[in-house]
């Protein structure tokens, strides 16, 4: 590595991590403070919980944000460049501003690369451990609503007859209800028997039900700890919904999609998280070169602030733009491809050709 391109990349991760560090002690202390006010109920929870339950929450709150961190980082450290003259000594001696900023483009992209190679799954499983540790710290099987998720519904079949069952939350990984409610109904399609469950699990082609009441016809409730009901769904068919909808990571989601099509369940989001998936470097790069649009030229421009809050306005622009335009290819307003890569592409061209233009002068 030539001796310029080592020292604008080790400016840079300074930046980068600065940045980066200063993000994530106000994601701690936001998600310490809402999880402290969501357990306020609970009586006995210690602080070590509670911190614990935060750092859970960081991957995945982080990996969301990660787009401003570069963004942010970015203008730093062009800034620092231009406050000490580095940008003009760098032209004076021969290097042109894409030598300047070639460092980061790079740094960037390998910055997206780690992101949904590394942090994106450990969010998923961090978001697993959340769920456990939070059901055992509650002494409940519930879930905190930390997410707006859906009533879990299934219709299906077994020897007694059809079987419908609710639940107020799905744990996935685990195939777990929480809040379950069961309907029996016999071939005449009347209710047979009712059970309530603190939470159910599927295990070979039954429910396995815990802290269960079970209401017979002329019979008395009765309380079981554990209780067993047959069904003849399969995993699949009845996780329909909580397959469709759950977050998977690069590792896991081509088997999920490839599952989905086999058994002709549509794998719409699944199509469009990986598009994403595979543009965030993309995304970090058109975000670097956007931000050089406004600090290329930073230290011959008077109103240096206003052109700093101008880049953070677009770049930020830029996100949300990325941020709506995955809602509405999730929504299939959008084809997933065009979703994922149109406003990335366009921006990349619009900040190159503007680069270019002030680095011909």
């Amino acid at each position: 590595m030539l001796l310029y391109n080592r020292y604008f990349a080790i400016q840079y991760l300074k930046s980068i991590l600065l940045i980066f560090f200063i993000a994530l002690a106000l994601i701690f202390l936001i998600d310490i403070s809402e999880i402290s006010r969501r357990l306020a109920d609970v009586g006995d929870i210690s602080l070590i919980n509670i911190i614990i339950l935060s750092i859970y929450k960081l991957p995945s709150t982080f990996e969301e944000i990660s787009p401003v961190v570069i963004l942010f980082g970015t203008l730093l450290f062009l800034n620092r460049l231009s406050r000490h003259s580095e940008l003009i000594i760098s032209n004076a001696s021969g290097l042109s501003f894409w030598q300047v900023i070639t460092p980061p483009a790079v740094i960037s992209v390998l910055f997206g690369l780690f992101m949904i190679l590394v942090v994106d799954p450990l969010g998923i499983q961090y978001k697993d451990n959340f769920s456990i540790l939070e059901r055992d710290i509650k002494g409940q099987n519930k879930l905190i609503n930390l997410e707006n998720k859906k009533e879990f519904w299934s219709a299906q079949k077994n020897s007694s007859g059809e079987l419908i069952v609710n639940a107020d939350q799905v744990y996935l990984n685990q195939l777990t209800l929480i809040d379950a409610t069961f309907l029996q109904f016999d071939n005449n399609k009347n209710i047979k028997e009712k059970y309530d469950s603190a939470y159910a699990k599927f295990e070979a082609n039954q429910w396995l039900l815990y802290n269960v009441w079970v209401d017979k016809e002329g019979k008395s409730r009765e309380y079981f700890e554990t209780y067993k009901v047959d069904t003849e769904s399969s995993e699949l068919l009845m996780f329909e919904n909580a397959i469709k909808n759950s977050n998977q990571s690069i590792w896991t989601i081509f088997g999920v999609i490839k599952k989905l099509n086999l058994n002709g369940i549509s794998p719409t989001k699944q199509i469009v998280d990986l598009n994403f998936l595979i543009a965030m470097p993309a995304l970090m790069l058109a975000l670097v070169l956007t931000a050089a649009c406004f600090c290329i030229k930073l230290f011959r421009v008077q109103h240096s602030i206003f052109m700093i809050i101008l880049g953070v306005i677009v770049g930020l622009l830029l996100f949300f733009v990325n941020h709506i335009s995955y809602i509405l290819s999730e929504n299939e307003i959008f084809n997933p491809i065009l979703g994922a890569w149109w406003h990335i592409i366009t921006a990349i061209l619009i900040a190159s050709k503007v680069l270019i233009s002030k680095e011909d002068g």
